[in-house]
C-alpha cells in the first residue's frame, strides 16, 4: 500500500497506477467509455489536468438541492429539505449505528433537513474500491462520515484525498488514529472528531508538569505524525530550561534479535521517572513486554500513552494482560467516548451545519451530478463550479450551539477536552481527571490504582480563588504598565487602587515572587486576584496597636494571603502565620567603593626624610667635594704654581663637581665638566652605579605608591562602632534604611532607639534610592534585607556597590508567604515550597532574578586599580612650579651679583690672584680683571694699568693680544662644554701657550713648541 499525505498531481498519478482498470459503469463500476488495458494505465478519470485542488478559485454556480416544491416552484417555508450524507465504513457493524442516529435525528419534530443516508463497506481497502465508492455509489452525496479500525489508515488517507479533490465535505470519526492526517492542509475537506496533535502534545505536557514530573523519556514508531510530534517537544524544550528530554528509542516491532537487544539496553539506560509512549496499541504491547522481561515495567517507571493507544482499549472490558497498573492514557473526549457517541456527535453537528448553510443558500450540491457520465472527472468538474459558498468551507470554523464542538482551520476540534485515564488493579481503565484549556482537574488519585504508583497523582482541591496582597520591592516584585490588553511573559496582573473611579487601575506584576505564585497556582490548582497594597509599607505595629502595610491586610483578613518578599520575625508571628521560608535573607549592609586619590606628596612616599636627607645633603655634596679634592690633587707638572700664584684660573671646580653628581644621579642634560685625574673618574663611576641602584629602586617603591586603588567604609558589621557612635568622626558617619520595615524594628530591638532617631535623617524610600545616595556620595551605608541588597550590588552598571563582608548576614531570618492567623493552607504551601526546595525550582528562580553581571564575584578584588589623571598628578606639577620658582630666585640673585656686588669687589681688587677659581669658573671670570666683562672699566686699562711706563710698540702689541683674547673669549662664550682648543699664531712673531695635561710650552709663530 502506498502512503499519500498530499492531494498532489504526481502523488495521485503514483497512486492511481495501482488501481485494476476495466469498464465500468456506476453499478460497482468506473464508469464506462474507458478501456484500460493493463494495470499500469492512468485511467481517464485521474487525468493529470484536473487534480490541482485549491489552484483554481471555484466559480460560483447555479444550483438546487432536493428539495419539495409546491406552488409552482416557490419553496414550503416549513417543509424540511434533503440532504444525503454517505458513509464509508471498514465494517458492517458500523451500519446499524449510522441508521439509528439518522433516524433519532429524522425524527425532530423541528427540524429543518432531513438526512437520507447512503453507506458503502469497504472490504478490500484498495484505492480502486475507494473511488468506487466516492465517485459511484455516493456520487451524489453532500457530506460522507468515515469510521474504521487502525489497519484502515492508509486508506483513510486515500478516501480524504479524492474528497478533497471533488470538494466534499468528509467528518473522520476514526478516532483510533486522530494523527493520520496530521500535515494535512488548511485547504482540505477533511474535519475530524477528535483532537490535533498539538492539542494532544499541550494536554501531555500539562499533566507532567502537574505532577513535577519534568524528566521524561520517549518510545516511539513510525506512527503518522512521529515527526510532528517531536517538534511539539523540541518547541516546549526550547521555551522552558525545566524541562529535559532523557532519551528518544524509535523501535520497530518487526525488527531482527540485534535490534531487539539494543532496545532492551536503551530501555535499561532510561533514568526518567515518566515514559511517553506514542505508538500504536499493538506496539505498546510489544514496548511491555520488552520492559517486564527486564523488570522495569511497573516498578521504575510512569507509562503515560497518547490517544492511538486509549482508543482501542479503553473501552475493553479487561485491558491486555502486559499493560502495567497505573498505565495513564489521555482519551478524547471521555472515558467512555464510544464509536455511537462519535457518530451521535458527527451527524448532530453536521445536521446543524446543514440547517444553518441551507438558510443561507438554495442548496449544496450541483443538481446535475447525476449527469456525471465519466465518473470522478465529471464529478470534479461539476462540484468545483461552486462558489465561494461552498458547504466544506462552511463547516469549517462552524460551532454547534450549546456544545464544545467547534472545528478548527487545520479540521480538528478547537479547544478539546480529554480524560485522564488511569489502569487500576482490576485491569479496568478508570477516569481519574480531565484536562480541558490548559487546565488540569484531578478526580481521585493513583492509590486506589495501584500501591506501587500511589504516589504518583494526589487529588486536590479545585474552584478555589484566592485574593493576595503583594508591594513593591525589585526584584521580587516587578510594578510595570499594562500593554494593551495583557501582561506579557511572565507577569500577572496586579490591581493598583486609586481615589477616583473605578477605584483601581490595572498594571503588571512580575519577578521572583509572582513567578512563584504562577507554579504555585499551576501546582495546587488555585486562582487568584493580585492587588498592590495601598500605603506601600511592609507593616509597622503603631503605638495603638494596629498594624499598616502588607501585614496589616493580613492581620484584617483583607487578602487570604501576602505573596510578597516578607521578613519572617518573631513580632509578625504572634499576628499571622509564614510558610517555610523561600528566600534566606537577614540583614546587611551596602556601601559604595570609591576611586581613590594619590597624594601631592606621593612621589616622596617611597623613602622617609632621613633617607631624602642623607642622600641630597650627604652623598650629593659629599662625593662632589670628594672627587673635587680627587681632580686639584692629580699630578702635573707646574700647574698647581701657577694656580696658587693667579697665573692661570682653575677649570674643574666644586660647583663643576655638584653639577656633575646631581647630573649623574638622574641623567639629567645639564652641561657639566669631567674630572681627567684616574681616581676622581673612578670615584665617579662609582656614583653613578649607585644612582643606577638608587633611581632603580625608587621607580620600583614609587609604583606601588601610585596605584589609584579604591575606597570604602571600612566597617566590619552592624556592631562597628561607626554604627553607635557616628558622630565620633570628621566628618560624621552618615547611614539610613527603608522606614516601616523589619530592619528598622530590628535594629531599634538591638541597638536602641539613639540609633534609630540618627537613621531617619537619613533614611530612603528604596534600596534603588539609597543606591543612588551611596555613588552621589551623600550616604556613607545603607542597612537593609541581604537579599536585596545582594542583588542591588549584582545590577549595578559600575559594579561600585559591595555589600560588607562579602555579603555577610546578621540576624539571619528568611522570606516567607504570609496567611492570616490559623490559615488552612498554610502546611499545604508549606509542603509545596519545601519540594521546590528539594527539585531546585527556588534555585532557579535565584538564578534567573537575584543575580546581576557583578554579582557578589569572588574574583572581584577589593582593590582595583585606575588610570591616574591629573589630580592625582599633582605632585609632579607642585615640584616642577617649585623649580621655576627657585630657578627665578636665582636668576634675581644673579642680577643683583652683577649690577651690586660685583662691582664692589672688583673695586677692591678680589680675587686677582685666582683664589676664587677653585669654588667656581663663573665667579673667578667675573672677578678676574682681566677676563671682566661690563665693570664700566676699559677693557685696556685694566690690562695695562702700567702702560704710560711702555714704550709705543709694546702698547700696540698689547692692545693687539687684548683684541685677539677678546675673540677667544667670544668662542669659549659658545661653547661652554668644550675646552678651548689650541691657538694658532695670531700674535705677529708671537706664540701663544698650549696646555697639554703633562705640561706647557710655548708655541711659536712657526708651530714649534718650546718650554717656558
Amino acid at each position: 500500500m502506498i502512503q499519500v499525505n498530499s492531494v498532489s498531481p504526481t502523488l495521485l498519478l503514483l497512486m492511481a497506477s495501482t488501481i485494476s482498470s476495466g469498464q465500468m459503469g456506476f453499478n460497482g463500476s468506473l464508469l464506462g467509455g474507458v478501456g484500460v488495458p493493463t494495470s499500469t494505465s492512468i485511467p481517464s478519470f485521474i487525468a493529470p489536468t484536473y487534480f490541482h485542488v485549491g489552484g483554481d478559485k471555484l466559480q460560483k454556480a447555479q444550483h438546487s438541492d432536493v428539495i419539495e416544491e409546491i406552488d409552482d416552484g416557490q419553496q414550503t417555508a416549513t417543509a424540511p429539505r434533503l440532504a444525503k450524507v454517505g458513509g464509508i465504513f471498514t465494517s458492517a457493524g458500523y451500519q446499524r449505528p449510522f441508521q439509528s442516529q439518522v433516524d433519532a435525528i429524522n425524527s425532530l419534530t423541528n427540524r429543518t433537513v432531513t438526512i437520507q443516508p447512503e453507506s458503502v463497506v469497504l472490504q478490500k481497502h484498495t484505492p480502486l474500491e475507494i473511488v468506487d465508492a466516492v465517485c459511484g455509489r455516493l456520487h451524489d452525496v453532500d457530506a460522507l462520515l468515515l469510521s474504521g479500525g487502525s489497519t484502515d489508515k492508509w486508506a483513510w488517507q486515500f478516501v480524504a484525498m479524492v474528497a478533497g479533490y471533488l470538494h466534499l465535505p468528509v467528518i473522520g470519526l476514526h478516532i483510533a488514529f486522530p494523527t493520520f492526517n496530521a500535515n494535512q492542509a488548511q485547504d482540505t475537506t477533511l474535519l475530524q472528531i477528535s483532537a490535533s496533535l498539538k492539542d494532544q502534545t499541550r494536554a501531555l505536557f500539562d499533566v507532567l508538569d502537574s505532577q513535577g514530573w519534568h524528566e521524561f523519556a520517549i518510545l516511539k514508531t513510525e506512527l503518522p505524525g512521529h515527526t510532528e510530534f517531536i517538534s511539539y517537544v523540541q518547541t516546549y524544550l526550547d521555551q522552558s530550561d525545566k524541562w529535559k528530554l532523557d532519551s528518544v528509542i524509535k523501535f520497530d516491532v518487526n525488527a531482527n534479535h540485534y535490534s531487539t537487544r539494543k532496545v532492551r539496553q536503551l530501555l535499561r539506560a532510561i533514568k526518567a521517572k515518566a515514559v511517553i509512549l506514542f505508538c500504536s496499541t499493538t506496539d505498546a504491547s510489544w514496548v511491555f513486554n520488552m520492559a517486564e522481561s527486564i523488570g522495569i515495567l511497573e516498578d521504575n517507571h510512569v507509562w503515560i500513552g497518547f490517544q492511538s493507544i486509549s482508543s482501542r482499549v479503553v473501552n475493553f472490558p479487561q485491558a491486555p494482560e502486559e499493560y502495567p497498573l497505573g498505565l495513564i492514557l489521555l482519551h478524547f473526549r471521555e472515558a467512555q467516548y464510544t464509536i455511537e457517541l462519535a457518530l451521535q456527535d458527527a451527524l448532530s453537528v453536521l445536521h446543524e451545519g446543514l440547517s444553518v448553510y441551507l438558510q443561507q443558500n438554495n442548496q449544496v450540491a450541483s443538481p446535475d451530478l447525476n449527469n456525471a457520465t465519466n465518473g470522478c472527472k465529471d464529478l470534479a468538474s461539476l462540484r468545483r463550479l461552486r462558489a465561494d459558498n461552498a458547504f466544506d468551507r462552511f463547516m469549517k470554523g462552524f460551532s454547534k450551539k450549546n456544545s464544545m464542538m467547534k472545528f478548527g482551520e487545520d479540521g480538528f476540534v478547537e479547544n478539546p477536552l480529554f480524560a485522564i485515564v488511569g489502569l487500576d488493579k482490576r485491569g479496568v481503565f478508570d477516569r481519574v481527571g480531565s484536562w480541558y484549556n490548559g487546565t488540569v482537574t484531578l478526580e481521585r488519585s493513583l492509590k486506589e490504582l495501584t500501591q506501587s504508583l500511589g504516589n504518583l497523582l494526589t487529588p486536590l482541591p479545585t474552584s478555589r480563588h484566592f485574593n493576595i496582597v503583594t508591594i513593591k520591592e525589585d526584584p521580587f516584585v516587578f510594578v510595570s504598565e499594562k500593554d494593551d490588553t495583557i501582561c506579557m511573559g511572565k507577569a500577572v496582573e496586579c490591581k493598583q487602587l486609586t481615589d477616583g473611579p473605578p477605584g483601581h487601575i490595572i498594571k503588571c506584576c512580575s519577578g521572583f515572587c509572582m513567578e512563584l505564585l504562577l507554579q504555585l497556582a499551576k501546582d495546587l490548582h488555585f486562582t487568584y486576584e493580585v492587588y498592590l497594597v495601598n500605603d506601600g509599607k511592609f507593616g509597622k505595629l503603631s503605638l495603638t496597636g494596629k498594624w499598616n502595610g502588607v501585614v496589616g491586610d493580613i492581620v484584617a483578613e483583607k487578602a487570604d494571603m501576602a505573596v510578597a518578599p516578607l521578613t519572617i520575625n518573631e513580632e509578625r508571628y504572634e499576628y499571622m502565620d509564614f510558610s517555610a521560608p523561600f528566600v534566606e535573607t537577614g540583614i546587611s549592609v551596602l556601601v559604595n567603593r570609591r576611586k581613590g586619590s594619590v597624594s601631592p606628596s606621593a612621589f616622596l612616599a617611597p623613602l622617609d626624610v632621613w633617607s631624602w636627607l642623607m642622600i641630597f645633603l650627604v652623598c650629593v655634596h659629599g662625593m662632589a667635594f670628594a672627587i673635587f679634592v680627587f681632580e686639584f690633587l692629580r699630578p702635573r707638572v707646574g700647574r698647581a704654581r701657577r694656580l696658587f700664584a693667579g697665573e692661570e684660573e682653575h677649570k674643574f671646580t666644586v660647583f663643576s663637581a655638584i653639577w656633575l653628581m646631581w647630573g649623574m644621579l638622574f641623567g639629567g642634560a645639564v652641561p657639566a665638566d669631567n674630572p681627567k685625574g684616574t681616581t676622581s673618574k673612578m670615584t665617579a663611576s662609582v656614583w653613578a652605579f649607585f644612582g643606577l641602584i638608587f633611581i632603580a629602586s625608587y621607580t620600583a617603591k614609587l609604583t606601588a605608591f601610585m596605584i589609584l586603588e579604591e575606597k570604602r567604609e571600612s566597617i566590619t558589621g552592624i556592631n562597628d562602632p561607626k554604627f553607635q557612635n557616628p558622630t565620633g568622626s570628621s566628618p560624621a558617619f552618615r547611614f539610613g534604611t527603608v522606614p516601616d520595615g523589619s530592619t528598622e524594628k530590628n535594629i531599634k530591638r538591638n541597638y536602641g532607639s539613639h540609633m534609630l532617631d540618627y537613621m531617619n535623617q537619613f533614611n530612603n524610600d528604596s534600596p534603588k534610592a539609597a543606591a543612588e545616595a551611596l555613588k552621589q556620595q551623600e550616604l556613607d551605608a545603607f542597612i537593609y534585607d541581604a537579599a536585596v541588597l545582594d542583588w542591588v550590588a549584582g545590577k549595578d552598571p559600575d559594579c561600585s556597590l559591595v555589600t560588607i563582608g562579602e555579603g555577610k548576614i546578621f540576624a539571619a531570618t528568611g522570606y516567607g508567604i504570609g496567611f492570616p492567623k490559623g490559615s488552612p493552607l498554610k502546611k499545604e504551601f508549606d509542603l509545596e515550597i519545601l519540594r521546590y526546595r528539594a527539585n531546585g525550582f527556588l534555585d532557579e528562580l535565584k538564578a534567573e532574578w537575584l543575580r546581576g553581571i557583578c554579582h557578589q564575584n569572588s574574583q572581584m578584588p577589593d582593590a582595583r586599580s585606575y588610570p591616574l589623571d591629573i589630580e592625582n598628578l599633582a605632585g609632579a606639577f607642585y615640584l616642577l612650579a617649585t623649580a621655576i620658582g627657585l630657578s627665578l630666585i636665582v636668576l634675581a640673585a644673579e642680577h643683583v651679583y652683577y649690577r651690586s656686588v660685583r662691582p664692589a669687589l672688583l673695586s677692591r681688587r678680589i680675587d686677582c690672584n685666582g683664589a676664587c677659581s677653585l669654588i667656581s669658573t663663573g665667579i673667578h671670570k667675573s672677578l678676574d680683571v682681566g677676563m671682566g666683562e661690563g665693570n664700566g672699566l676699559d677693557s685696556h686699562e685694566s690690562l695695562c694699568e702700567d702702560c704710560n711706563d711702555t714704550s709705543p710698540a709694546d702698547r700696540n702689541q698689547v692692545a693687539m693680544s687684548e683684541t685677539v683674547t677678546s675673540d677667544i673669549a667670544l668662542t669659549l662664550s659658545r661653547s661652554p662644554t668644550q675646552e678651548a682648543l689650541p691657538m694658532g699664531d695670531y700674535l705677529q712673531g708671537g706664540g701663544v701657550v698650549k696646555d697639554d695635561d703633562d705640561g706647557e710650552g710655548f708655541v711659536s709663530p712657526s708651530g714649534r713648541v718650546t718650554t717656558a
